[in-house]
């Protein structure tokens, strides 16, 4: 028993000496059980990229591939045993050489934008937004406003300078047909020209410009933080081998679970020194390594007391553990499919959606509508103005589910990302019922705003947190078999904000509190029948006041129905008046969507 643990002593000091010499790798893969991998041995994979999407892919100096997408192929090499052979060419190029001979393929494209491919895993997401030196607009500004500005520089020869394809170009004269535009080769020349006011506005990517801003020091330059588009970075696989999507697929998956995918792409975005980082990665291995000392101290004191426990168990566990990573593998693939299909699906039933819509809308304008003539004429207007109304409302009803089932995904797969400021938020709700007056979707006596404090500044997107308060006021209408009474109470607490939610509305049993807020989430009473929906409603409110840091509790009684909505204040103040023009959309058709299945009521 001494002579073993003293043998343990000294194998744990040589190992000690030996790891503090060790050098570090920072984006090294490691993996739990390396009998998983399917053999691939000498394997050589053709990998087809641009030659200048910097810091995606790129030629660097010495005329080798770099960049985040190459650090990622080269980690996925390394563990699973694919050589990579690199080939970059102009954009252009690239397409027709991959149908050629490669095997993979880098591409960058607005996110909306569909080419049939059916082998496509993206790894990241890049939010495009203009720059200026025009300081009169505020750094979070609306679309809407950015177009105005645009609108009335037009005869001012001012020009907006973008890098990229031809297609980039497309796509935003489509979006933001407004302004001539220039094609820069690189980024660094771009933001030279738009520092020396040669031209008003520059399209970059928001992370990469903010980045680029503090190493050129070009102080002068802001972003507008409004997302023209949103480009993805992915890997396109031939169909060359049936084992490489699904390997390069739990590869990435793993990174992003892991927290390694993070790291690798803070490697190009983030504003770290190497120094800095080799100093982090030293004093965490040094204390992994001390870690590690007295674990194996430990275990060298135990071993003789667990070796038989031990050796009994072993080979049990191990069986064991073989059958649940086969089941586990089974789910998680049966898992992705079925988010994949009902993602694609959601973008397939929104497009046609909003074509009739627009189809309905371009109707209502038609001046046939507006005919004084005979009644026949006049009785004929007034079928096709209802008709044609309840088309309009059953294709919101439809975008709000679409819309609701899309935002599910996106929170799954962490894509989800708000747009924060300091806001009043009693001005936010009295403007809200200001709204739902003038639209006529709720009497003015129906809805109570109370408050003794003004203002209560919040950080929060105003989007999204409209969205919140639409969703539950929309909730009370549905679900109440008498005339409706909202009560919304605010209350500043010491470094929160309570808000009291109050209606006259049916409200669920005790038993089925906890389930409220889960998803998909039915009440089977009659009453909700006749207004059934997703059951993504609550769901999405949750989660969207939980991005905001706060929380939503509920409480039933006889005769009402609360909920408790917990948000932190700002500690910023407030530098401008709110306005409702939200960043993904018109407020009127997010109060269209929200309360489409229950129609407008005069007061």
């Amino acid at each position: 028993m001494k002579l073993n643990q003293s043998i343990m002593i000294i194998l744990a000091t040589v190992l000690l000496i030996s790891c503090l010499g060790t050098p570090v790798y920072a984006n090294c893969v490691y993996r739990d059980n390396p009998s998983d991998v399917v053999p691939h041995i000498q394997n050589n994979l053709v990998v087809i990229g641009s030659l200048d999407d910097y810091p995606i892919m790129y030629a660097n100096l010495e005329g080798e591939a770099s960049g985040l997408a190459v650090d990622l192929l080269n980690a996925f090499g390394d563990t699973y045993g694919y050589r990579m052979r690199y080939e970059l060419y102009p954009t252009a190029k690239v397409d027709a050489i991959f149908k050629d001979h490669g095997d993979i393929r880098y591409i960058s494209a607005p996110l909306d934008s569909t080419d049939g491919i059916s082998k496509q895993l993206t790894f990241y997401y890049k939010d495009y937004s203009l720059f200026t030196r025009n300081q009169i607009l505020g750094l979070n500004t609306s679309f809407e406003r950015i177009a105005h500005q645009l609108q009335s520089q037009r005869n001012d020869d001012a020009l907006i300078g973008y890098k990229g394809q031809d297609s980039h170009k497309t796509f935003l004269q489509e979006k933001l047909d407004i302004l001539p535009y220039k094609n820069y080769d690189t980024y660094a020349s771009l933001l030279k020209d738009l520092n020396d006011e040669k031209i008003a506005y520059a399209l970059i990517p928001d992370d990469l410009g903010l980045k680029l801003l503090k190493e050129f020091n070009y102080r002068q330059i802001q972003c507008l933080h409004t997302t023209i588009f949103t480009e993805s970075s992915s890997f396109v696989l031939s169909n060359k081998s049936n084992y490489l999507y699904y390997d390069l697929n739990q590869f990435l998956s793993g990174l992003k679970e892991n927290g390694q995918r993070s790291q690798m792409i803070s490697k190009w975005f983030d504003d770290q020194s190497e120094s800095k980082q080799m100093s982090r990665l030293i004093i965490g291995f040094n204390i992994l390594a001390v870690l590690l000392i007295i674990s194996i101290l430990l275990m060298a004191y135990r071993n003789f007391v667990m070796q038989k426990i031990i050796d009994g168990k072993t080979a049990e566990i191990i069986e064991q553990t073989h059958v649940n990573e086969q089941l586990y593998s089974k789910l998680l693939k049966r898992e992705q499919y079925k988010n994949s299909y009902f993602l694609n699906l959601s973008h397939e039933l929104r497009t046609p959606i909003s074509v009739i819509l627009n189809a309905a809308q371009m109707i209502s304008n038609n001046s046939y509508f507006n005919k004084d003539s005979d009644a026949s004429e006049s009785s004929d207007c007034t079928k096709a103005q209802k008709y044609n109304g309840i088309i309009k409302n059953n294709c919101y009803r439809l975008l709000r589910v679409i819309t609701n089932l899309i935002d599910v995904n996106r929170l799954d797969t962490s894509d989800f990302s708000l747009r924060q400021q300091p806001l009043d938020l009693v001005d936010l709700l009295h403007k809200l019922r200001q709204q739902l007056m003038d639209q006529e979707y709720i009497p003015a006596e129906c809805l109570t705003i109370e408050s003794n404090e003004e203002p209560v500044i919040v950080m929060a997107d105003a989007y999204e947190l409209s969205r919140v308060f639409l969703n539950l006021i929309s909730n009370s209408l549905k679900f109440c078999d008498r005339e409706p009474e909202i009560v919304i109470h605010i209350q500043k607490e010491q470094e929160s904000v309570a808000i009291s939610y109050r209606d006259n509305s049916t409200g669920i049993t005790e038993e089925m509190l906890p389930e409220l807020f889960t998803r998909f989430y039915f009440e089977s009473s009659v009453l909700i029948k006749k207004h059934e929906g997703s059951g993504l409603g609550l769901y999405l409110v949750r989660e969207l006041l939980a991005m905001h840091k706060g929380k939503i509790e509920v409480i039933t009684k006889p005769h009402h129905f609360s909920y408790k909505i917990t948000l932190p204040l700002s500690p910023t103040k407030l530098s401008a008046p709110l306005d409702l023009e939200f960043k993904l959309g018109d407020f009127n058709q997010l109060m269209r969507m929200e309360f489409a299945s229950i129609g407008k009521r005069k007061s």
